[in-house]
């Protein structure tokens, strides 16, 4: 099922609410999940992850924990009652530094939802003073390569089986992806 048939369209004017993602948003997390295409399932997993575990979305959910980090762009739901989730951008660490991704649900692409997610992620990085952060990205995924400019990227090459891993500052990237704006 699409996110169509959650009722969750887009709308001229709608209004994204931001936030960090909390436990109690496991369920919404599912149902977002399922209702991506198989593309951007793809896009976020680098391979095909038809189904989110309850393990896999407590996982996702568990923010704080070991340095973690996730935000959720939601809107109201079908019903006009509750939330539904619409994107999701998070920060694992790990031995090479902070991994940063992002996913968008299909109907929500191209309209600042991501760019806005990462802004509040990296922010967040920043005021915890995190240096080493970084994306794995596809190398012919061009709207992620979009959010991560020239100016606030170092790759490490080569790229190996089709993904570029790219270093950013956190602060740098901040600032261009909020227009400079402060944390």
């Amino acid at each position: 099922m699409g996110v169509e048939g959650l009722g969750v369209l887009p709308a001229a004017r709608a209004s994204v609410t931001y936030r960090p993602l909390q436990p109690a948003d496991r369920d919404r997390l599912m149902l977002f999940h399922d209702s991506l295409s198989a593309e951007s399932v793809y896009r976020r997993f680098h391979h095909l992850l038809p189904h989110l575990t309850r393990t896999a979305a407590d996982a996702f959910t568990a923010t704080g924990a070991g340095g973690r980090h996730a935000w959720g762009g939601f809107v109201p739901g079908a019903d006009g009652t509750g939330q539904a989730l619409v994107a999701v951008a998070r920060g694992e660490p790990g031995g090479a530094g902070v991994e940063v991704a992002v996913v968008v649900a299909d109907a929500w692409q191209g309209r600042g939802v991501a760019r806005r997610l990462l802004g509040l992620l990296a922010a967040e990085l920043c005021r915890e003073g995190r240096q080493r952060v970084y994306l794995d990205v596809q190398v012919d995924n061009d709207r992620m390569l979009a959010l991560v400019p020239l100016q606030a990227r170092r790759c490490t090459l080569p790229p190996e089986e089709g993904l570029l891993r790219i270093y950013v500052d956190p602060d740098a990237w901040r600032r261009l992806l909020t227009g400079g704006a402060g944390p």
